[in-house]
């Protein structure tokens, strides 16, 4: 029988739904974040540079917020992915 999704969130060193929730986050979270810089480095109207500079600084600070939910869970490969991606 699998165990209900509220309580696997609860236990340590599985890979369980919510962890692998949390890395699809992340991952998503970089390649937006990817996405958003390669626009901003080719933009040429200004109101198009100022849209994607807030997009960046919007999917850093998610990203933030994302790696200390993965620290706080126990995910110890996010830190590999904090100091090195963003």
């Amino acid at each position: 029988m699998k165990t209900p999704l509220f309580l696997s969130y609860f236990r340590k060193n599985t890979i369980d739904e919510p962890t692998n929730e949390l890395q699809n986050s992340l991952d998503q979270t970089l390649r937006e974040l990817s996405a958003a810089r390669i626009n901003f480095s080719e933009a040429v109207d200004t109101d198009l540079v100022d849209s994607y500079a807030y997009e960046i600084k919007s999917l850093e600070s998610r990203y933030s917020y994302l790696v200390r939910l993965a620290q706080k869970d126990g995910l110890t490969s996010t830190n590999r992915l904090r100091s090195s991606e963003i």
